[in-house]
């Protein structure tokens, strides 16, 4: 008798520790990773997790079914955990099994609109000005930090960093900013800025090599836009005298005449360029001016020559590589403001 009370205990004991450990194991909580998400365009997704977690914080299994909701479906959809932006606003996602629940936030941004200011540009050439862009929610409000592609057409450029337009030729023009299907188009009208004359000095148009060094060197109120202006506009007839000028080293303005050679792409200056270039009794200036016109020449044997500098060590290496990564622009604006030197 005494052993069956004995094994009775035992049982009676197994069956509490059996129950303890039953009621250990079920999920007393739940917690919803992450708890908190932004999207920023319609459909884009996001996976959460769900983690029911037993009395002492362990990982288990759920009690029961789990299910998945949205406070608003307008804004957010959610299913088997995966969260689908819909539309802007702010919505709350519920996790839930049994008695147990957690929610998350989602906040849903989806752009609407793109707005320029002002809705049609005038401007005179050589001007600049500035285009206030704006990404709008489809609530309305600004969404900021986004990267938007920007497009010119016409005798314009824009900076697509600051927004910054600068006109170079006159016409009709436009600005285009786009974000995937969205867009936004301004008209923009270049008008012609006033032209800057040199007058009096030439008896021909264009002037002889002779008129243009002799007035080159000789007068300093010939042209506001460019000091190069009578160099320029004398054309390629003017290469033979200037590449004889430059090996020079005590002629007035001659990092003006080195330059000159690239603007006008006098391709047979480029062994008198290298030269100086490669020259260490040169005064620094004008090396940097030889470098400079190599890069404005172009053409094959000057860009090999630019590609060898930004390839091997030596002092302009670093220079020759700015250069490389620059495009034509500058030549084509330095182009467009010597074109008001001619006569009237």
């Amino acid at each position: 008798m005494r052993c069956i009370k004995q094994w009775l205990k035992v049982l009676v004991l197994l069956a509490l520790l059996a129950a303890a450990g039953v009621a250990c194991h079920r999920a007393k909580s739940v917690v919803v990773d992450p708890e908190h998400v932004k999207l920023e365009q319609k459909g884009a997704t996001e996976t959460l997790k769900a983690t029911f977690l037993d009395p002492i914080g362990r990982p288990v299994r759920p009690n029961s079914p789990v299910t998945w909701r949205s406070s608003d479906e307008n804004v957010a959809t959610v299913v088997s955990g995966v969260v689908t932006a819909a539309d802007t606003g702010v919505a709350q996602i519920t996790v839930a099994s049994g008695e147990l629940a957690a929610s998350m936030e989602v906040v849903v941004r989806v752009p609407g609109a793109i707005v320029i200011t002002p809705p049609e540009v005038h401007i005179r050439e050589r001007e600049k000005t500035v285009l206030d862009v704006k990404l709008l929610d489809t609530a309305g409000n600004e969404i900021r930090h986004k990267k938007l592609d920007w497009h010119a057409e016409g005798g314009i450029d824009v900076s697509d960093m600051s927004g910054e337009l600068s006109a170079s030729k006159a016409g009709p023009a436009s600005v285009t900013v786009r974000l995937g299907d969205l867009n936004a188009t301004v008209p923009v009208v270049v008008t012609e800025g006033e032209k800057i004359v040199v007058k009096h000095w030439y008896k021909h148009f264009p002037p002889t090599p002779e008129e243009a060094l002799h007035y080159f060197h000789t007068q300093t109120d010939f042209c506001s836009c460019n000091v190069t202006c009578p160099l320029v506009i004398a054309g390629s007839p003017i290469c033979p005298s200037l590449i004889e000028e430059i090996k020079r080293p005590d002629r007035h303005l001659r990092s003006e005449e080195i330059e000159t050679i690239g603007y006008l792409r006098c391709r047979d200056g480029l062994p008198a360029l290298r030269t100086i270039l490669e020259n260490e009794r040169e005064q620094e200036e004008f090396r940097s001016s030889a470098l400079r016109a190599i890069w404005l020449m172009g053409g094959q044997p000057a860009e090999s020559f630019l590609a060898s500098l930004a390839k091997h060590p030596g002092p302009y290496r670093k220079a020759a590589q700015d250069l490389k990564k620059q495009s034509n622009k500058e030549y084509r604006k330095i182009e467009d403001e010597i074109m008001g030197c001619g006569p009237e």
